[in-house]
């Protein structure tokens, strides 16, 4: 539960606070005669916003009082708008908490709601809170979700979710919000856990983040009951509607893999659609290309492009946020008591900003951050290097044939995939699929060199070489070829650099990007990140690739929240029955 205020006032700052909004002390900055959006009535008025400190004191027509230490901004040629508000990010797609929160000040997002999956899957429990402790010390305002499932079958990662563990994190003073439920199926069936995961986030006043692609009406009623408070997964404007109509808040995302807003927008505005109040913008962690243009700052343009009313646009992405989490008398708006995250535009229609105030500072100008954030102390907390003690093997990639049909995991699209029963052509007792495009081997290696499962992808590349990877959502390591033997040189290449993403061909490395934390995340700031993965992408694409993230293709092949087969310990999996299709093998 979230100890208020955020930035607390003694009282000495809060009588300070209210003699400079009564004009008797002086303003400590005074931003003289903007262009200011009311987020609470969609009016734009000429007005000076006088500060105390980190605090808005005044906003109106009267000029303040100042002094010789009052820092004046003149900004008759700018429009201010609210610090935008993500409610929905992912920390941990090669950037992480300190790079995407650099990044995202710049372009006007001063508030991240930010998963702790990975973190919490992965690292001792004390130090996932002494990472919390270290993201309230950012410029940027940084609120944790406590989840309740592992999204993996992997059974090292299903043993960290304990009653116990959720209830610690839950209690952290930025923990807002459980979730998201990617595994509400077991919710809703009565998982032990779930359930009382669910009634603690009651209990301490959090709200609860859905996961339902493509769920009825009739299991949407299920999962509000269950005390779901918001859904991010409507892909039509109808199904937008459908949440509303259960007293959900609804998250329009525009991401790498759903890229959804501009329809959204489009489908609903075409319905007449008027009650905008429990509607928000999301970027749902996408991977660094796509975020290229920005983050909430883009998704602003893209509703607008549509034709959505910019003071309408501009509540999606600050107020409804902040009411929605209860932060809305300290963030949200600019007006009198509230943090002063204030963002300086040229002009409505552009809300990528040129200036950024976060807590009555200007921390950001023209897309440049102007003092780089701390450093965590990421070794301590347990982020590092992976250390593996062994090398893979050409016959751990090989395949018997069994003389029969096998399932193979085809992709119709980034995320989801479907099963195709057939028979394989062999060739030496091995399946054999060099005369065969679009068809390879993947294979997910535990990392401690215990087992691995193998199986076949269907349109994922067709690739001469292999690609091996540590961003995976169990942990183990995947691998994706034609040639075991240069499926073994992948992933001893990514080994020896400690995790990360590994590309070759004919026993040469074409691109190599190390994720030194974990095997997940890179130090590198964001711009780099954006320009190495988009050379992935790029070497992706030209052998095959035709979806929209092939990054998080690599992330969802061993994980369990979207259909159909996926890679776990025990082998190729069916999502929804548990059946194992191909079991794993020991080495």
């Amino acid at each position: 539960m979230i100890q208020k205020p955020l930035r607390p006032l003694s009282k000495e700052g809060l009588v300070h606070l209210i003699e400079t909004s009564r004009r008797i002390r002086p303003a400590t900055t005074w931003i003289k005669n903007a262009n200011v959006l009311n987020v609470y009535t969609g009016e734009i008025q000429r007005q000076h916003v006088a500060l105390c400190r980190d605090r808005i004191a005044y906003a109106g027509s009267k000029e303040p009082l100042i002094d010789q230490n009052t820092f004046i901004i003149e900004a008759d040629d700018y429009t201010l708008v609210p610090g935008y508000i993500e409610p929905h990010s992912h920390p941990f797609q090669f950037y992480n908490v300190k790079t995407l929160g650099e990044y995202a000040l710049t372009r006007g997002t001063t508030t991240l709601l930010m998963d702790n999956l990975t973190f919490f899957n992965n690292l001792p429990l004390e130090n996932v809170l002494e990472l919390f402790d270290y993201s309230m010390e950012l410029p940027v305002k940084i609120f944790w979700w406590a989840r309740l499932d592992a999204q993996s079958r992997h059974p090292d990662l299903v043993n960290q979710y304990t009653v116990e563990r959720i209830r610690t994190i839950m209690e952290h003073p930025r923990a807002i919000q459980a979730g998201e439920l990617t595994d509400w199926v077991n919710l809703l069936a009565g998982d032990e856990v779930q359930v009382e995961g669910m009634r603690m986030a009651k209990e301490l006043h959090l709200r609860v983040e859905g996961h339902n692609p493509g769920a009825s009406f009739e299991t949407l009623n299920s999962i509000a009951a269950a005390g779901v408070t918001a859904c991010h997964e409507a892909i039509t404007g109808d199904e937008v509607i459908q949440r509303l109509r259960l007293g959900l808040y609804a998250h329009l995302r525009h991401s790498s893999i759903r890229p959804d807003v501009p329809d959204l927008i489009s489908q609903l505005l075409a319905k007449g659609h008027t009650a905008w109040d429990r509607i928000m913008l999301t970027t749902d962690g996408s991977t660094p290309p796509y975020l290229e243009n920005g983050l909430v700052d883009d998704l602003l343009s893209l509703a607008m492009r549509e034709g959505l009313e910019p003071a309408i646009a501009y509540r999606l992405a600050t107020l409804n946020p902040a009411v929605y989490y209860g932060l809305d008398d300290e963030i949200g708006g600019i007006a009198p008591g509230r943090i002063a995250d204030i963002l300086f535009l040229e002009d409505i229609e552009n809300p990528t900003p040129v200036r950024v105030m976060v807590n009555g500072k200007i921390l950001a100008e023209s897309g440049r951050i102007l003092q780089p954030f701390p450093d965590g102390q990421w070794k301590k907390w347990g982020m590092k290097p992976l250390t593996i003690d062994w090398e893979a093997s050409a016959d751990w990639f090989s395949m018997d044939d069994p003389g029969k049909e096998i399932p193979v995991i085809t992709m119709p699209n980034a995320v989801i995939t479907k099963k195709s029963d057939e028979r394989l052509p062999a060739a030496n007792g091995k399946i054999d699929l060099r005369e065969l495009t679009d068809y390879q081997f993947v294979a997910a290696i535990d990392k401690k060199g215990n087992r691995v499962t193998q199986g076949i992808v269907k349109g994922f590349t067709n690739m001469p070489g292999a690609l091996a990877s540590t961003y995976t959502a169990s942990g183990d390591i995947l691998v994706i070829g034609k040639d075991d033997e240069q499926m073994a040189f992948t992933v001893n290449q990514v080994i020896n650099m400690g995790g990360g993403i590994v590309l070759t061909e004919n026993q040469c490395t074409l691109f190599s990007l190390p994720l030194p934390l974990n095997g997940f995340m890179s130090m590198d700031p964001m711009n780099t990140l954006i320009r190495e993965a988009k050379q992935l992408v790029a070497l992706l694409e030209e052998r095959g690739y035709r979806h929209l993230d092939p990054i998080y293709s690599l992330l969802f092949l061993t994980a369990f929240h979207l259909p159909s087969i996926r890679l776990a310990a025990e082998g190729i999996v069916d999502v929804k029955t548990g059946d194992v299709l191909y079991p794993s093998r020991r080495l």
